[in-house]
């Protein structure tokens, strides 16, 4: 029977991971390490009790690099720093003068396969490890076997001295992209991407990018250093995805903005249903990089099914796509992930979220779609009642279709408190905010979005309509314009911007905004609505009389929220038909209703009995 290899060595309360190259204290806690560090840590380990002298341990670490006893000494410190130990203390490495340093703890190794300190992860090829260069083992690996050659690639390397340069401060996570562009899974590869950025941005004290920002380079061609330098990060994280039927491997490169040298460099092999470990385990190495803890957080439990972690990505994917086609497919897709795995939370939740779109953005009938979005958000909660998607989009239901102003607060604020990054829940908290006619505080939440997401084109929309409602409309139309010129086809930002326009007297440009608007969301009854009401305001009437007939074709195809029609019934001036469709939109349980109490559109209405009897129906007043 074959001795087992020594892949972790305990000391004290330290857990050194020869196999990840991570060291641990207690469970799941990564000390941060930069790479260097680490390489001096364990050759000492491995050498406890005997004196290595300085120039042993600089040829150990930088074999095939000349540097100064100086980058020595930084490791050293380094190291000590990790383990808590005080100057002069030597509990675990102390310095022989005129020699170099011993590791004076005593030091249990074990030959294991697992560890509880974390997910199992590849690591390096199984013999005892010597220390030499990147550069010397690749050309060792080249005159060797492609076994030996693919054990070495699975196992993690690192290049450049670090050590002498700061730990980068802020990080970007680029889209992963397929080995071969052939059988590209762009929903898995962008899902795994956003996926990383949550998971760093929720448990890291640094900046990360959200995806909104780096989603560009996804088809730019263009190195990561300099992609790095464009978004103003110091280091950039780059990944490549390669899956079979039941697999997925992942290679990831960590790299300095300002120069390109690679800190950090993975290779993963994993089951797909394993994907959430993988994940993990890259948040994990990357944090020691960086030398920084990565705050604990939800592990997603693996799925019985890997496909029903694909058809969910790809759900999630065109959810956010905010248009009538992609909602209705991405509904699809999280009905299959549900229908292989009954128990995954998260389908749930992206199930309530896309209905909840078919009738903000398709026109749906509410009381048919909402009460389905109703069920899946209170399933995904039941399932994992920790979860701030799940809290947020039961929120949204009660929010926007119950009209439960109490419980939407009480469920958004729960999800806050789960997940203090949850962007959507930020934003559409400040949504809830403005509509309850709470400026003030709605400002202030819209902007916690923005400070964690401020390239979201759909968190910069929710702004401007927010500062629209607040009674500024001139800041409301800067917002909207870097919005659309930043992102172009997003349908709210136009709608928003015609609204804007329509308060500032511009009602021939609200009218094209309007048009555009419902021309990106594939027909969106609101768009046509704040267009006839736009036309009319600018004494064209003619055309607004056509635009109008042109909703009443639609209205004879699809459901049309009374909503839309009593704006189109304002734009001319005709209030009491205007009130009657509002009465109908409260039996009817319209969507739009939520914003009956700050829409200006309204103003005229404010002191109508019957417009007044709605607003208290509502709650709202």
């Amino acid at each position: 029977m074959e001795t087992p290899q020594t892949l972790h060595y305990r000391f004290g309360s330290y857990v050194l991971d020869t196999q990840k190259r991570l060291l641990f204290e207690g469970p799941g806690n990564v000390v941060p390490l930069m790479p260097k560090a680490y390489a001096t840590l364990e050759y000492l380990v491995i050498n406890a009790g005997k004196e290595i002298t300085k120039s042993e341990l600089m040829e150990a670490v930088w074999s095939d690099t000349a540097v100064e006893e100086n980058n020595l000494n930084q490791c050293i410190s380094a190291v000590r720093k990790a383990l808590g130990e005080k100057r002069g203390e030597n509990r675990f490495i102390a310095t022989i003068p005129g020699v170099g340093y011993e590791f004076v703890s005593e030091v249990s190794s074990e030959g294991l396969t697992s560890l509880q300190a974390g997910p199992s992860v590849p690591g390096p090829d199984a013999a005892p490890r010597r220390f030499i260069s990147p550069a010397r083992l690749l050309i060792a690996v080249a005159a060797v076997s492609a076994a030996f050659a693919a054990v070495f690639l699975a196992s993690g390397y690192y290049s450049g001295d670090s050590e002498v340069a700061k730990p980068p401060a802020s990080l970007a996570i680029l889209p992963f992209r397929a080995l071969d562009s052939s059988r590209s899974d762009e929903a898995l590869e962008l899902g795994m991407t956003d996926a990383l950025i949550s998971r760093l941005r929720s448990g890291l004290d640094l900046p990360v990018q959200s995806f909104s920002a780096v989603r560009k380079y996804r088809s730019a061609d263009v190195e990561a250093a300099s992609a790095g330098k464009e978004l103003g990060v110091d280091a950039v994280l780059d990944g490549s995805v390669q899956t079979t039927s039941d697999r997925v491997r992942v290679s990831v490169r960590l790299v300095r903005s300002d120069n390109g040298e690679q800190i950090w460099f993975g290779k993963f092999d994993e089951d797909l249903g394993d994907i959430f470990a993988v994940q993990d385990s890259i948040a994990e190495r990357v944090a020691a990089a960086l030398e920084r803890r990565l705050k604990p957080g939800n592990r997603t439990r693996a799925l019985q099914d890997p496909e029903a972690y694909r058809q969910y990505l790809r759900g999630r994917y065109l959810n956010f796509r905010l248009n009538l086609p992609n909602a209705l497919k991405s509904i699809e897709y999280y009905e299959k992930a549900i229908e292989i795995d009954p128990g995954f939370a998260p389908a749930y939740a992206g199930l309530a979220d896309a209905y909840r779109s078919l009738v903000l953005t398709g026109d749906y009938p509410p009381r048919e779609t909402m009460d389905k979005a109703l069920a899946a958000a209170e399933k995904a909660v039941e399932l994992d009642p920790g979860s701030s998607e799940a809290l947020a989009s039961l929120a949204f239901v009660k929010f926007w279709y119950l009209w439960d102003w109490e419980g939407a607060e009480l469920h958004f604020k729960k999800a806050l408190d789960a997940d203090g990054t949850n962007v959507l829940a930020h934003a559409f908290y400040a949504h809830f905010l403005s509509n309850m006619a709470r400026h003030s505080e709605a400002l202030a939440e819209i902007r916690r979005a923005k400070d964690i997401d401020p390239r979201n084109p759909l968190v910069n929309s929710i702004e401007g309509q927010i500062l629209f409602y607040a009674g500024d409309p001139g800041s409301a139309k800067e917002r909207l314009e870097e919005t659309i010129g930043l992102e172009g086809n997003v349908f709210l930002a136009y709608l928003v911007m015609a609204k804007t326009l329509d308060e500032t007297g511009d009602h021939s440009g609200a009218s094209e905004f309007a048009r555009k608007a419902y021309d990106l969301s594939g027909g969106n009854g609101e768009a046509l609505g704040n267009t006839i009401y736009a036309l009319a305001k600018a004494g064209k009437r003619r055309e607004a009389e056509d635009a109008r007939d042109e909703l009443t074709g639609l209205a004879r195809k699809k459901y049309i929220p009374p909503y839309v029609l009593a704006i189109a019934d304002l734009g001319f001036g005709e209030r009491q038909k205007a009130l009657a469709e509002l009465e109908k939109a409260f039996e009817e349980k319209n969507l739009q209703m939520v914003f009956l109490k700050v829409d200006p559109k309204f103003k005229d209405l404010r002191n109508e009995p019957r417009f007044v009897g709605l607003l208290k129906r509502m709650r709202l007043e």
